[in-house]
This record gives C-alpha cells, structure tokens and sequence, in this order.
C-alpha cells in the first residue's frame, strides 16, 4: 500500500522543545529557534503562554508583561509580539482567535511540565518505598529545577512562578535525599548533596539536617555527623532560642 505525502502530512507533527528554566529556549525538530525569538518581552510572552498551557485574555497577558508601566499602546505591543511569535514558531502554534494560547502537540516537551510530573511519580513510588524508580523521577525532576526559572527575565510573574518551583524543587531533593539513603551504596554522595542544597534553602528545616546526619553516618563519617548536629544545636539556640 503506497502511503501519500498528504497523508503523512495529515499525520506528521513536529517535535517542540521549550525549556523555561535556566535561559528560555525552544527548539522546533531540532531546529533551535531561540536566538529568533523576540526580545526579553517576546520570551516573557511565550513563557506565560507555555507554563500556563491554557488560553489568557489579552487584558491578562498585557497586565502580565507590564504590571506595572504599560507602554502607550499595550494591545498594540501585545500584538505585534504574538506577530513576531507566529513567524518564529510558526503561525499555527499561537492561537490569536478570541482569547490567546499556545497550540502545540501533546508530545510536546516543556521542562517545567516534565519535572512536575517526575516529582509527583517520585513522590509516588517513595510512598511505595519503590527506591530505585523514586530515586530516577526524582533526580530528573531536582535536575530541571535546579536552574533559575526565565534566567534573565525578571517580573512580577516569573518571580511568582519562581517561588512556586522553588518549593517544587525543596520536595524533589527531599525526595532524592530519602531514596538516595535507602538504596545506599554508590547513591550516598548524591544523598548528601541534595540534604545539603536543602539546608542552604531552608536552614531551619530539621528534616534535612536529619537526612544530611543520616548520610554522613551511612557514609562512614560519623564524627561529621555529629558535627553538624551540633550546628544545628545551635543554629536553633542562637536563632529561635530553643
């Protein structure tokens, strides 16, 4: 049976690739598009319209990319932007009818979708004490969480967005912490960082002086155990006079 190039057509799609952490970036099979993309506003409007995945008034949008100084004539700007889009991505990738949205494949891959999904299979096998597979979701998802949210793009939103991945991000090395301990072995290292990146961001969590202890003894190195539980002693007597 001789397959046609319109039926091929008909049921091609293009693979796209969007990583918002770290520097936006996108990609269209392979093709990176990035250095085409409009401006810090430009990126700032295709990453709310990625993270979000659902369609935005253009009222929203504009409030969004100025909250606080809008420019003469902000529909006019808005426009012009999704323009600018629309020939990068490609015309049928930026849905402009009524309210304003992203029209991509399922398949689509978005680094922010995929490490919340990792978190949550990890979260998921860790209840199951599956260590190995909480141990792989959780390091993919800590992994893309590692990198600072639309680097270089500062607003309001991303700053947002930022503090909701930044939690995010504090269950996925807790995550990895705990498996990491449980399997042991060649794993403790990696254990033992991520207890460390979770004390830097939240000094006062005891849990994660608790699983940094617990490595370090695992590890062997006990009388650094110790150590840091005397840090924490008194961390919480100096601080919160405990």
């Amino acid at each position: 049976m001789q397959v046609t190039t319109q039926v091929l057509e008909k049921h091609w799609c293009p693979m796209i690739r969007l990583s918002l952490c770290g520097p936006l970036s996108v990609s269209i099979d392979e093709t990176v598009l990035t250095r085409k993309l409009p401006g810090k506003q430009g990126r700032l409007l295709l990453a709310i319209l990625a993270y979000e995945r659902r369609p935005l008034t253009k009222n929203a949008l504009i409030q969004t990319i100025w909250p606080s100084r809008a420019p003469t004539n902000p529909a006019a700007d808005l426009a012009a932007l999704l323009s600018k889009l629309k020939r990068v991505l490609g015309a049928e990738h930026i849905c402009t009818k009524g309210e304003i949205r992203l029209s991509v494949p399922s398949d689509t891959w978005i680094d922010t979708e995929v490490a919340k999904e990792k978190l949550h299979t990890a979260e998921s096998y860790l209840a199951q004490e599956r260590w190995q597979d909480a141990w792989i979701a959780s390091q993919v998802s800590s992994h893309i969480l590692a990198r600072v949210f639309l680097q270089g793009i500062d607003n309001s939103w991303s700053n947002l967005i930022r503090n909701d991945l930044g939690t995010l991000r504090e269950r996925a090395l807790s995550c990895l912490a705990t498996t990491g301990l449980m399997i042991g072995g060649s794993e403790l290292p990696t254990s033992e960082r991520a207890a460390r990146a979770l004390i830097e961001i939240n000094p006062y969590r005891e849990e994660s002086w608790r699983l940094l202890m617990r490595c370090l003894a695992a590890l062997g190195n006990k009388a650094e155990a110790i150590w840091q539980y005397r840090k924490l002693e008194e961390l919480l007597r100096n601080e919160l006079d405990i």
